[in-house]
């Protein structure tokens, strides 16, 4: 009995570690118009902050309100509340669209090591009323 708890234990946590280090790290968008680091914050839910702006635009002009439209969109946390549901998917949380200055709920599905599905929704995923966004795993060179 003891032998078949470590193995589960072990198989649980070999998988919470899979999805923890295949999914943190720094992700293109699929326009290739930014970098994307996805992290963990200090209240143990995932984080994604921009890290690199490609694009000519480089502040939140878009933001409804309007005293942060000056803020450069350069270490904005555009991503935030993801909860791990399994080794390959985060979900619960929100994304932050700068280019019209709306955020959407939005689950992450890791693909494979290098692709990161990204989805965002207005109501419930299954609805039908949002996007997927395929982005890819970033190694600077």
């Amino acid at each position: 009995m003891k032998t078949k708890f470590s193995i589960a234990l072990f198989t649980f946590l070999s998988l919470v570690g899979f999805s923890q280090t295949g999914i943190i790290g720094n992700w293109q968008s699929e326009e290739k118009t930014g970098v994307v680091e996805i992290g963990i914050g200090t209240d143990g839910t995932y984080y994604g902050k921009l890290i690199e702006v490609k694009s000519e635009k480089t502040f939140d002009d878009k933001n409804p309100d309007v005293a942060k439209r000056n803020q450069p969109l350069k270490d904005l946390v555009i991503m935030k509340g993801f909860h791990l549901e399994n080794a390959s998917l985060l979900s619960g949380g929100t994304i932050y669209d700068p280019k019209n200055g709306k955020t959407y709920n939005c689950k992450m599905t890791l693909k494979d090591n290098n692709t990161l599905l990204i989805r965002g929704f207005i109501g419930a995923s299954w609805m039908g009323l949002g996007r997927t966004s395929t982005w890819s795993r970033y190694l600077k060179s």
